[in-house]
């Protein structure tokens, strides 16, 4: 009984209590509201820290996007006039990206007389309520001069360096809050984030840009070498890709390659021409070096010619080629071997665009290749040369070996060698019988006079007898008048132009001679003329072996059965 009045006691005191004070009500409702602010603020700089980081992720390479669109939030949440975001360059500050229409200068010098050059000093934000109040502690401030009252400042900070700054303003006197410090500050460490985000890609890229461009060289230069191992007698394979690498590698419009013989330069190979600019390349060649083209030029001063437009160079001299192929921007790397130019390679680009250190420096060592390629090619025919009149010069002491007694199978073999390791269209070799040259051998195709020439300098074979010396004349045709007067008739009739005479001595006592003749004006080189002078000495051992001596015919009575029942063509042009 008395539980059950307690409990109606109590439930009667519950509901005799008052109503909560309409004050508090308020209260909490404000700050309800206060709250669904703060969290529609913390919302609102959220999504935009989020689409900067979206920006920074979706533009590695390009802060222009990322700075534009932090220019565009920190304005919006900072409720800015405008916003100026500035990047350190040299002594000051350039202006990158902005919004509002408020003008602001370019270029800022980072000095404590302007509030931007005092926050990038300082390396600590600036806010000044009232840019107006102390404006003669900023007399550089444009701000200023153009009416700004309330400015915030926040430095770029890389590693406590300043990077660069934010820069907000208002045109009415009202201070920003702490929140709105807060978030310009964060976007002043995203606009950090986003450049060294773009600085570390941009340094990736030109790394890998760099290992490409190094593969692709070693690539090259790896197929080059393998070319020159491959193509050991022929260096125009070795030219071809040498001339296709550089021209791609070096970024030219078209390459050459070209061979100096110490007066002429050549067209040996070229790339991406198009058939007209081979042809008009091809009417220049073969050239003199001279200093009025690249190639020459490079040949001339033996070192690099860099020529970044050819119509702004005084010694280039503009003729059709140039005006046909249109190139403008040359470079010209001679190859050197010892010192001395054996060639040149040419790029050529069409627009003024000077090469690059690393292309120029690419391009010398495909010129260090192409020589490789030509000494290689040189010394392997050399050694070939040398293994081929080895080879012949054994072939004749096994003929003289082999016939002690008969010199005829010895002088034709020596007119043979000499004919084929010379180059020659043929091979005479004469006998003085008395005091006249007898037809002792001949190899080849050149009509030989019935009669021999007489032994006297009016002839090349005459004059290597009476002067006992080898007699080498480069063009029978120019040189008759003057020095081979007895030649004239004789010339018409063979058609010889490059002639090569050496005597036969014993003992200093002339035996005979051989010449070897060509049809064209091609002189032999210095290693054919002393393989002639080797040949002869090798008929004068076989002479002297057989028993032959001037004024006689063979010794043997065996030798002057053969020698005497051949017939008298036989005898002498076997």
């Amino acid at each position: 009984m008395n539980r059950t009045s307690k409990k109606g006691s109590k439930k009667a005191k519950a509901k005799r209590r008052p109503p909560p004070p309409r004050k508090s009500r308020s209260n909490l409702q404000q700050r309800v509201e206060a709250q669904r602010r703060e969290l529609r603020e913390a919302l609102k700089q959220q999504t935009a820290t989020s689409e900067v980081l979206r920006v920074i992720a979706s533009s590695p390479t390009d802060i222009q996007p990322v700075l534009n669109t932090v220019a565009t939030n920190a304005a919006r949440l900072c409720e800015a006039t405008d916003v100026q975001i500035r990047l350190v360059e040299g002594d000051g500050t350039r202006l990158v990206a902005s919004f509002g229409t408020l003008p602001a200068p370019e270029f800022l010098p980072a000095s404590p007389r302007n509030p931007s050059g005092r926050a990038i000093l300082t390396r600590e934000t600036l806010h000044i309520h009232d840019l107006q109040e102390v404006k003669m502690e900023f007399p550089e401030s444009e701000g200023a001069r153009r009416g700004v009252r309330t400015f915030l400042s926040a430095p770029m900070l890389r590693e406590g360096t300043p990077i660069g700054l934010i820069n907000i303003r208002r045109m009415e006197v009202r201070p920003f809050s702490d929140s709105q410090i807060k978030l310009l500050e964060t976007f002043a460490d995203q606009a950090v984030i986003a450049i060294e985000n773009v600085r570390l890609f941009q340094e990736l890229e030109a790394r890998n840009r760099d290992l490409t461009e190094a593969l692709e060289q070693q690539t090259a230069t790896s197929e080059v070498l393998r070319v020159i191992s491959s193509s050991p007698t022929d260096v125009q394979p070795v030219f071809d890709v040498i001339v296709q690498s550089a021209t791609r590698l070096c970024d030219a419009s078209f390459g050459t390659a070209h061979r100096f013989d110490g007066q002429l330069i050549t067209l040996d190979s070229q790339q991406n021409m198009t058939p007209e600019e081979r042809e008009t390349g091809k009417e220049r060649f073969p050239t003199p070096a001279t200093r009025a083209t690249a190639v020459g030029r490079a040949i001339v001063e033996c070192k690099v010619v860099h020529i970044e437009d050819v119509r702004n160079d005084p010694e280039y001299v503009l003729v059709g080629t140039q005006r046909a192929l249109g190139y403008r921007t040359v470079l010209a790397v001679p190859l050197l071997r010892e010192g001395t130019p054996i060639g040149v390679l040419g790029m050529w680009r069409r627009e003024v665009k000077p090469f690059t250190e690393a292309q120029i420096k690419l391009l010398q060592t495909f010129a260090d290749q192409a020589v490789i390629a030509i000494e290689n090619v040189r010394l392997f025919q050399e050694l070939t040369e040398a293994l081929e009149q080895q080879t012949a010069t054994s072939e004749i002491l096994g003929v003289i070996a082999s016939s002690p007694t008969d010199l005829q199978p010895v002088l034709d073999a020596v007119a043979k060698n000499a004919a084929r390791l010379c180059e020659a269209n043929d091979t005479v070799i004469f006998r003085i019988e008395g005091n006249a040259l007898q037809r002792a051998a001949i190899y080849g195709s050149i009509p030989v006079p019935e009669t021999a020439p007489p032994i006297t300098r009016g002839t090349p074979i005459g004059r290597a007898i009476v002067d006992r010396q080898t007699i080498h004349v480069h063009d029978l045709a120019v040189e008759m008048e003057a020095d081979f007067p007895e030649s004239k008739l004789r010339q018409p009739v063979t058609g010889a132009r490059t002639v090569l005479a050496t005597p036969l001595m014993r003992e200093g006592i002339p035996l005979g001679a051989i010449w070897i003749r060509r049809m064209e004006v091609r002189p032999f080189t210095d290693s054919q003329i002393k393989l002639l002078e080797t040949f002869a000495d090798q008929a004068v051992i076989a002479m002297r072996t057989s028993g032959y001596s001037k004024n006689s015919r063979p010794a043997t009575a065996t030798s002057r059965r053969r020698w005497s029942s051949r017939p008298p063509q036989a005898r002498f042009c076997a």
